[in-house]
C-alpha cells in the first residue's frame, strides 16, 4: 500500500478510528470547528487529538484547521501541530494586516519554544 500524502477527519472522528491508517499517511488535517462557515468557536478536544497523534506517530505532520485566534494560538501550538489553518482569526476584523501581525508576534517566539521542547 502506497502512503497517502493527506487525510482529513471530521471533529467527531476518534483517534481509534484513525489508528489503523496511520502507517499509510504522512499528513493529517484535524478540523477544530464543524464544517460549514467561518467564525466558529474552537473545539478544545482537538488539542487532545493532536497531542495523542503526535505521541503515537511523532513524524506525522498535523494541521489544525479552524477557530484559531490570538487568544488560543499558544494552546494550539502547544498541541504539537505543525501547521495551522487560520481564517477568521485573520480576516474577521477591520484591520487584517494588524491581526496578521499580532498573530505572527505570538507565533514566532512560541515556535522556537515548542520546537526546542520536542
Amino acid at each position: 500500500i502506497a502512503k497517502s500524502d493527506f487525510e482529513w477527519y471530521e471533529v467527531e472522528t476518534s483517534i481509534e478510528k484513525i489508528k489503523p491508517y496511520l502507517g499509510q499517511i504522512v499528513f493529517i488535517s484535524l478540523l477544530s470547528v464543524r464544517p460549514g462557515f467561518q467564525g466558529q468557536k474552537f473545539i478544545p478536544d482537538t488539542i487532545k487529538k493532536a497531542k495523542k497523534l503526535k505521541k503515537i506517530m511523532p513524524e506525522l505532520k498535523v494541521e489544525i484547521d479552524g477557530g484559531i485566534n490570538i487568544k488560543n494560538i499558544k494552546t494550539v501550538l502547544g498541541s504539537g501541530a505543525d501547521y495551522l489553518a487560520i481564517g477568521s482569526g485573520i480576516f474577521s476584523g477591520k484591520n487584517t494586516k494588524e491581526r496578521l501581525s499580532q498573530l505572527k508576534e505570538k507565533i514566532d517566539p512560541l515556535r522556537k519554544v515548542f520546537r526546542s521542547e520536542n
